[in-house]
């Protein structure tokens, strides 16, 4: 994606930052620019549909910041959370969409989506993550990220009824 491109967001700006406070765009050639615009139209959707408050998206990841690329390959993936949306309408509107990844995470502190387009993917790859947590030297600490992949929504659907 080319920076000038930016500027033909609805929803975006060049100077935007993420939650944690890195530039959103940091790495803009890193984009699949379909992709970018395909978030800006489901972000404009969500606006639309719940408010411009409420449908203000917080961008936590476009840029593979924490990722090094792996969950986020060729630039078509994000992960975010709406300002006034809760977990399982994001999920749901993301599928009407057409994501073809969607996990969700209700142990972030801000309890947030990751959400991937790969239009040759067959269904729908649903998840959600969660941390395996211990107690040491009378602290918790995360042992380990475990993730739940699933091409079954009911699975999806019971947890995201019991987190949001």
């Amino acid at each position: 994606m080319k920076i000038e491109a930016i500027g033909r967001l609805n929803n975006f700006s060049v100077g935007e930052k993420t939650i944690f406070e890195d530039l959103v765009f940091g790495k803009v050639e890193s984009l699949n620019s379909d992709f970018v615009f395909f978030h800006d139209a489901f972000v404009s959707n969500m606006k639309v549909d719940y408010g411009q408050r409420e449908g203000q998206c917080i961008i936590h990841d476009f840029n593979m910041r924490t990722h090094e690329g792996i969950d986020h390959p060729g630039g078509v993936a994000v992960d975010f959370h709406f300002r006034g949306i809760g977990l399982n309408d994001t999920v749901m509107a993301a599928i009407a969409f057409g994501y073809r990844k969607i996990f969700f995470y209700p142990e972030w502190k801000h309890r947030g989506v990751h959400c991937s387009y790969i239009p040759d993917r067959k269904g729908i790859l649903l998840g959600y993550g969660y941390y395996q947590k211990e107690r040491r030297n009378g602290q918790t600490v995360i042992v380990q990220k475990i993730i739940t992949n699933t091409y079954e929504p009911k699975k999806v659907y019971e947890k995201l009824r019991e987190v949001d």
